[in-house]
């Protein structure tokens, strides 16, 4: 193989292919990228087995086609530590070794075939799901859900981002630990040639697809099938192996939640947002998971007052100036509910209590545009 590629490009597409690269592995081939000229193209892919990323780069020449894997912890910051704006690759495929040139200094890497990198897999057959959406969508919704789900491994079906096209014009992102739940709407044509309405995307993977969409409108193309989530953008695809499992029956528990609405209360979100983060400064170093916060209101209230309690250490209180039509009041995690409010953009927004059964205190629900939110209240004891 000999051809030369502009380096900036090149290096994006590193950049890209490499969140498939594990972090740990016994396999070596496995912490390698493999790069491939054919067809006019040069592609650079990488895999962990599970989760794969394929990258394409317009060469300026190919002089030879052929295909190397280079260890991924030398070619992708060798490539992007250089100053030209041309980068030459020449391999030797008897000797398995790979001269890049760039404004006449040399680099010798020793790598090993490129067919020893898993090939790429694509969602196929006649049965599978797919989808058009933008890619600043995509990512926002494979944000809200991973920011939500489980952390815990040992839960894998949660552990995760979970798709399900709930009707042929909308595919919901869901996360939950099961103690609160993110709901993201994203409106689109549903495709279905099968029985699969649904994925449970593991949320390491999520994470890592999610970062390296471009952002703006372009376009994103997502097929499932029932082992595999691909996403294809121009110059990029990647599939995902899936997690098996039952996702727990979450759009009951929505309609429930909507259905037992007892309060509301509206505030600005920034103004709620920045008292919170103040009181959860008062903290016990020693437990700092949950950090209980409470909030009152009563109706015709022109505040709803936040507070917390932690023994020992001290209490703070504020109230933020807000609307509500009932009393209420409720304990909730600080740390839900400030994630919740830095995934918003909205300016206002109403916060809603649901008592979903009578002696119990509400649950905190927030709908802002396509996204629904729902925090689980804490009893006293709890911190």
């Amino acid at each position: 193989m000999n051809v030369m590629l502009p380096r900036v490009e090149w290096a994006r597409a590193l950049e890209r292919v490499s969140a498939a690269v594990p972090s740990r592995s016994t396999l070596s081939a496995l912490r390698c990228i493999a790069v491939e000229a054919s067809e006019g193209v040069v592609r650079s892919r990488a895999s962990s087995l599970s989760l794969h990323m394929r990258a394409q780069t317009k060469p300026i020449r190919v002089d030879r086609e052929g295909g190397i894997a280079l260890p991924e912890n030398i070619l992708r910051p060798l490539v992007q530590s250089l100053n030209g704006d041309t980068i030459t690759l020449d391999v030797d495929p008897d000797r398995l070794v790979a001269t890049l040139t760039c404004l006449g200094k040399e680099y010798r890497i020793h790598g090993l075939p490129a067919t020893d990198i898993p090939q790429m897999p694509v969602p196929s057959g006649d049965d599978v799901l797919s989808f058009q959406v933008g890619c600043a969508a995509l990512e926002r919704a494979i944000g809200d859900a991973t920011a939500f789900a489980a952390r815990d491994e040992t839960m894998p079906t949660i552990c995760s981002a979970y798709f399900d096209a709930t009707s042929n014009e909308r595919v919901d992102v869901v996360g939950t630990n099961r103690h609160r739940i993110s709901v993201t709407g994203m409106d689109t044509e549903v495709t279905v040639t099968g029985e699969t309405r649904s994925a449970i995307l593991p949320r390491d993977h999520a994470e890592k697809i999610a970062r390296v969409l471009p952002g703006g409108d372009v376009l994103a193309t997502v097929a499932i099938t029932r082992k595999l989530l691909g996403v294809t953008i121009p110059d990029l695809e990647v599939a995902s192996a899936l997690t098996e499992g039952e996702y727990p029956g979450y759009a009951a528990f929505v309609g429930r939640v909507r259905a037992s609405v007892v309060a509301r209360v509206k505030v600005n979100r920034r103004d709620l947002l920045e008292a919170v983060e103040r009181l959860l400064i008062l903290s016990d170093k020693e437990n700092i998971t949950l950090r209980k916060v409470s909030l009152r209101a009563d109706a015709g209230d022109s505040g709803l007052t936040v507070s917390r309690s932690v023994p020992e250490v001290g209490n703070a209180e504020e109230v933020v100036p807000a609307e509500a039509d009932e009393r209420v009041a409720v304990s909730c995690s600080g740390v839900y509910l400030k994630d919740a409010l830095v995934g918003l953009t909205c300016d206002d927004l109403e916060l809603q209590f649901a008592r979903m059964a009578d002696g119990m205190p509400p649950v905190v629900l927030i709908e802002a545009g396509s996204r629904f939110i729902s925090i689980a209240p804490m009893e006293d004891s709890e911190e």
